[in-house]
Parts: C-alpha cells; structure tokens; sequence
C-alpha cells in the first residue's frame, strides 16, 4: 500500500505504538467494543506509520498516539478520546473528558506514556491481528 493512497476520508485511522503493550491491548479493546468498524489503525513503527506521519508533516515520538480523519490530526490524550467516538455504550461516553483542559489531559497522558513500559510492559514485535480484523490494518 503506498501512504499516498491512505485517504482519510476512507476512514480515521489511529497510530499507535505497536511495541507497546498497553496501546496493543487497547487497540484490541476498541476492535470488540466498536460500534461502526471504521477505524483503522497502524503502528507508528510500519512504513504506513512513518509514511502518514511524513504525509501530515507530524514528528510525534512513540508516545504519541495520533487520530488522522477528515476533520484533522489530533494527537495525545485528544487522539484517545475521539477513538471513544467508535465504541458503543457506555464506553463511548468517555467522550465527555474532552471537557477537561488538554493541558490537564495530556499531563496525564504523558504521566502514563513515560511509564507504559515499566507498568504493562514492551512487546518484542509489533501487534499483529487476528485474521477478523487484519483487513483493517494498514501495512
């Protein structure tokens, strides 16, 4: 897939830190708690990963997690609450955290990126789906 062809509009896609453990498993919380199956997703370590991130002009680091849909890039703790759009109830009601300050959000969210490994661990390899969901993973 060349990264030219990732068109948002096709559907968000999130970035997540594939070596993460914690972003692994929430990415596979959000596949059996999802209510529309439009969101896709990449590690921020593929080359679709790199490749959107080269597209968007965006120089996150690992930590980052990144929404990229129609409407724009959002990034740290904005990027996991519009994920909270796609899953059904009572998940999805999440979304109301968006009225707290980013400053205060993306405090805490780097509080947790900065210690995800120590706290749930690193994979030694990328997350790889199961063959249900694998056609929604840009590689």
């Amino acid at each position: 897939m060349v990264v030219s062809d990732i068109n948002p509009k096709e559907g968000p896609v999130l970035l997540f830190d594939g070596l993460c453990q914690l972003c692994s498993k929430s990415v596979q919380f959000i596949l059996s708690h999802e209510k529309d199956q439009q969101l896709r997703f990449a590690s921020l370590q593929s080359s679709v990963g790199t490749g959107i991130l080269e597209q968007i002009e965006a120089t996150p680091t690992s930590e980052t997690l990144v929404y990229y849909s129609e409407s724009g890039i959002e990034t740290y703790s904005s990027a996991a609450l519009a994920c909270t759009r796609h899953l059904r109830a009572p998940w999805r009601w999440f979304s109301i955290l968006r009225f707290i300050p980013v400053a205060i959000r993306d405090f805490i969210y780097r509080q947790i990126a900065k210690n995800r490994y120590n706290w749930f661990g690193r994979r030694d390899v990328c997350f790889i789906p199961d063959q249900q969901s694998k056609h929604r993973f840009l590689s």
